[in-house]
């Protein structure tokens, strides 16, 4: 259960200023319904946006769709299984589809 914020403070306070550290504090956004869910270290915060939707308002040197229904922060990705397409981001295995593999490999090859 997270708490119902708009979508422009969560943004605004996050993406405003693409130099912000706070942006490092998000690990993935999750789809959950009609909400994204910004995993924000150990909070989660619900927005209502699509995914699409934030992926446009995030640097996309730094966030990276994986699947339908993630996109992670490529500055917490901690391990990356190519065989079981799972990445891991902080303590959460996060499945990776064919669809979004080779843009995650070709982000992670830029780092």
């Amino acid at each position: 259960a997270g708490c119902n914020i708009p979508e422009s403070q969560i943004i605004g306070a996050y993406a405003a200023d693409y130099d912000n550290d706070g942006l490092d504090d998000i690990l993935y956004i999750e789809v959950e319904g009609k909400y994204s869910a910004l995993q924000v270290n150990d909070r989660k915060f619900n927005v209502k946006a699509s995914l699409k939707d934030l992926l446009h308002k995030l640097p996309p040197n730094r966030f990276v769709r994986v699947s339908r229904n993630f996109v992670v922060n490529l500055n917490r990705i901690q391990h990356i299984d190519t065989f079981q397409y799972t990445i891991k981001v902080g303590e959460v295995e996060i499945p990776i589809s064919r669809t979004y593999k080779e843009e995650l490999m070709r982000h992670v090859n830029l780092i």
